[in-house]
């Protein structure tokens, strides 16, 4: 099967939907379809083939409000003009769908939601118009949906009366995680506490986590890992507010991530709206204790394997945090036990399967 993939900025994944784009495409590639990803040029850096599937860069806006459409404008483009097409398009994201209803009458589509964006407390009010326009378009472009979300999946199906098919993340854990990465912030291994976000803007929930931990009277430093999102300013506010005992890393990827990752007493993650991260789950399969959110999209991943505290509350998380550090090694020793049940759910080989099955389902309706 020939396959194109659209609604994501490319591979290799960093963080978020670039990671199940990845990981989807590749393992397709392994089982002997061809693969191409249509995305940003300012992402793939140059690169036309990656782990088996062809990259086709765009060019387009640099500016945050634009930086989508002008780049899936073109992609749409590039698809609609090929005299040799594809067997299948995919397309990742809701909000792209705003512009690709045209292709169904050229292809078989799958469309796979990661969220919600207008869920998001940060975007605005014209983006969170245009988010809920796209939605409509989602639900009637792709002959098969698809949600990573089980939460979404329901929304979807009792707001639009259609089969929207739950697909989740899968996990990846690499082995032989060294220590040696640490030493770049003067870290101890379980001696610190962890806050990750590929983004860090307001929904992810930081201030949360400095107020909470500025009630605390350890001497453990909090790290956050993650960049500033949108225009910054939420993430330079963050680091005017903290104590000179948390640590920012700034971005960080491949060793020195899950470094950070497997290394922790303890990781922090506060998110007041998720469709299904890929940071929650990455930290339970390294089976590292986790606070977090009490949202239904996190129960959803890590109900009876965390400890969740209330949504939006800073004293339950920090009142969570010192009931962790009170029972440090009665949590500990329930992660390890409970997180190797996530496994079989999020296998990407078994995900890869599913999305295969709707693939077909999709050229049969077409």
């Amino acid at each position: 099967m020939r396959i194109a993939i659209i609604g994501s900025k490319g591979i290799p994944g960093h963080h978020g939907v670039e990671v199940v784009v990845e990981n989807v495409a590749t393992r397709l590639v392994a089982l002997g379809h061809e693969v191409s990803i249509l995305g940003y040029n300012s992402y793939f850096k140059g690169l036309e083939t990656y782990k088996g599937c062809d990259l086709i860069g765009f060019d387009g806006s640099e500016r945050y409000s634009l930086e989508m459409p002008t780049h899936v404008l073109k992609e749409i483009k590039y698809l609609s003009n090929r005299e040799d097409k594809y067997d299948l398009v995919h397309i990742h994201s809701v909000d792209p769908c705003m512009f690709t209803k045209s292709l169904r009458k050229l292809y078989p589509i799958v469309a796979t939601s990661h969220g919600r964006v207008y869920m998001r407390e940060e975007v605005g009010v014209i983006r969170k118009m245009a988010s809920r326009l796209a939605e409509r378009n989602f639900m009637n472009t792709g002959q098969v949906i698809t949600a990573v979300s089980p939460i979404d999946a329901k929304y979807y199906r009792r707001k639009y009366g259609r089969e929207v098919n739950y697909i989740p993340n899968g996990l990846n854990t690499p082995s032989g995680i060294s220590t040696e990465p640490l030493a770049k912030w003067s870290l101890e291994p379980d001696r610190y506490i962890l806050f990750s976000a590929g983004r860090i803007i307001p929904s992810k929930g930081l201030h949360l986590v400095i107020e909470a931990y500025s009630k605390l009277n350890v001497d453990i430093p909090l790290v956050v890992v993650g960049g500033p999102g949108y225009d910054g300013s939420y993430y330079q506010q963050m680091r005017k507010t903290a104590s000179d005992k948390v640590i920012f890393t700034g971005f960080i990827s491949d060793d020195s991530l899950w470094s950070v990752y497997a290394n922790t007493m303890v990781a922090l993650f506060p998110s007041d709206y998720e469709a299904q991260s890929m940071t929650l789950l990455e930290l339970i399969s390294l089976n590292i204790p986790v606070i977090y959110s009490d949202i239904p999209e996190n129960l959803a991943v890590a109900d009876n394997i965390g400890i969740p505290f209330y949504n939006g509350d800073s004293d339950s998380l920090r009142d969570k945090m010192l009931f962790f550090f009170d029972n440090y090694a009665m949590e500990q020793s329930k992660t390890l036990t409970l997180s190797h049940s996530i496994r079989s759910v999020h296998n990407w080989d078994r995900i890869v399967n599913l999305y295969l099955k709707c693939y077909e389902r999709a050229r049969s309706i077409h």
